[in-house]
């Protein structure tokens, strides 16, 4: 019996149903029943083997994975949309198809009933199915991360706005280390050549996947993402437990401020009660606090990037309060009224002035939303098949999944991922130029996490498992050594 999974891994919707997966082969193991992923590029970018093999590498996939960069397969089984998981039945006939996400529960109840009429008819292999895992790809890296997502550099780009951007003893570089399940908190200071030198200080979390809170030594995370600070406390988008975390960076201690650690299902929710709320994959977080110019009355706002809903979202601390504030929850490219507007996976965020920046990636887009008119509108990008790498005037500059912003100097910097570079979009001349990346020395390998440190730019380099720095200026690169890590 085969359970066939049709997805790419671009697709938020296709990672959630990932675990569900994990859960059935768990359920199922010693039985005649076997998951195969088949991995239908929906970008260029994923039609490359040794990005597909990245990506089952980060997101654990223990089971074969079928490259179907030119949808044979999907127009075969007559696949409309990502994900779609089909259960074939012991004569290889489709005995159940569903679009969309799957629940664990109702897989093991098909595929329970399946096996017991197979095994009624006497149509179940007698033998023991044996795995072979030599053709799965395994990545072997020296660095001391793996596949970090996003980083932070505190004071952040919203307070260097109306700061000094300099680099001192005070200056604190936060790595999400994603794939070990943990932050990493460094120094960054200025070098005697001027550009950034790094010591590690400590580790936040244990560095095993699960969801714990409490002092530094049982503190976990799973898969965390973005990260914002302000004044003693670190916010983290937890995005494999679908919560926002607070980290006392005082004591090291962490405490669940939203999300219950499962994965949302829909319905509706208790704003007031965030910590019944059920996330989906958080992604990114951007802080609104005193001195970064765009203070509220009620206090620090911190505006979460929901990947899994396609929206924004807001905590008030001060009122332990939770709700959308952009995007309807219908994926598209929708400018307008922030909540009638909509967003496609917006995965990274960025406060400049009244703005808040988003990287929108499944629209390859960058959007901007207006705290002041609560409007959403679009600097670079069109629709969900509107993508390339072309720079030029922003109406007609393409990006190719897009994960994360910064902004300085009203430039906007994007991590334009699946095209492996670092994009300047100027907000004064409305043009987009590659600033770094390509072939070359400069080359990123799906960079997702990007942040201003004065004069230069900090870029987590997530398949080459290391942290690049970008000088604004010339775009020239180098890898950000990390003594003590």
């Amino acid at each position: 019996m085969v359970i066939l999974d049709f997805w790419t891994h671009c697709c938020i919707n296709c990672l959630h149903v990932l675990p569900e997966l994990e859960a059935v082969e768990r359920r199922f193991r010693g039985e005649p029943v076997k998951v195969i992923g088949v991995h239908a590029a929906r970008f260029p970018a994923e039609q490359e083997r040794d990005r597909v093999a990245d990506a089952v590498e980060r997101h654990h996939i223990h089971h074969p994975v079928v490259l179907d960069p030119e949808h044979r397969l999907w127009e075969e089984y007559a696949i409309k949309s990502w994900p779609t998981v089909l259960v074939l039945d012991v004569d290889g006939r489709i005995a159940w198809r569903q679009p969309g996400e799957v629940e664990r529960h109702t897989l093991m109840d098909l595929v329970g009933e399946l096996i017991d009429e197979a095994r009624e008819d006497h149509a179940l292999a007698a033998f023991q199915l044996e795995e072979d895992t030599s053709g799965l790809p395994m990545t072997s890296h020296a660095s001391a991360l793996r596949h970090p997502g996003k980083v932070h550099v505190s004071p952040g780009a919203a307070a260097q706005q109306v700061g000094s951007p300099v680099l001192d003893e005070d200056t604190r570089l936060y790595i999400a280390d994603t794939g070990h399940h943990r932050i990493l908190e460094c120094t960054l200071v200025a070098g005697e050549d001027g550009w950034p030198v790094s010591r590690f200080l400590r580790t936040l979390g244990t560095g095993l996947p699960g969801f714990a809170d409490g002092d530094a030594e049982v503190a976990a995370f799973r898969e965390p993402q973005g990260m914002d600070a302000t004044g003693t406390t670190l916010y983290v988008a937890d995005t494999g437990n679908h919560a926002v975390r607070a980290v006392d960076l005082e004591t090291g201690a962490v405490h669940t401020v939203a999300g219950t650690g499962e994965l949302g299902r829909g319905g509706r929710a208790d704003p007031r009660q965030p910590r019944s709320f059920p996330l989906r994959s958080p992604w990114d977080i951007a802080i609104a606090s005193e001195g970064t110019g765009a203070a509220s009355p009620q206090g620090d706002l911190v505006f979460i990037a929901m990947a899994g809903t396609h929206q924004v979202f807001v905590y008030l601390p001060s009122q332990g309060r939770l709700q959308p504030v952009a995007g309807s929850g219908v994926e598209d490219h929708v400018d307008g009224p922030a909540t009638k507007g909509a967003l496609a996976q917006p995965s990274g965020l960025e406060l400049f002035g009244r703005y808040l920046f988003i990287a929108d990636s499944e629209v390859s887009s960058v959007r901007a939303f207006d705290l002041v008119e609560h409007t959403l509108g679009t600097v670079v990008g069109r629709g969900l098949f509107d993508f390339g790498d072309v720079d030029g005037p922003n109406a007609e500059a393409r990006l190719q999944h897009p994960l994360c912003l910064t902004a300085a100097d009203h430039t906007v910097y994007v991590c334009d991922t699946y095209n492996d570079k670092i994009k300047a979009v100027d907000l004064a001349k409305n043009t987009t130029r590659t600033l770094a990346g390509g072939p070359g020395e400069g080359t990123f390998e799906e960079p997702a996490g990007i942040a201003r440190a004065g004069d230069f730019l900090v870029v987590a380099d997530t398949n080459a498992h290391r942290i690049r720095v970008v000088h604004r200026e010339t775009g020239e690169v180098r890898t950000l050594e990390i003594t003590g890590l």
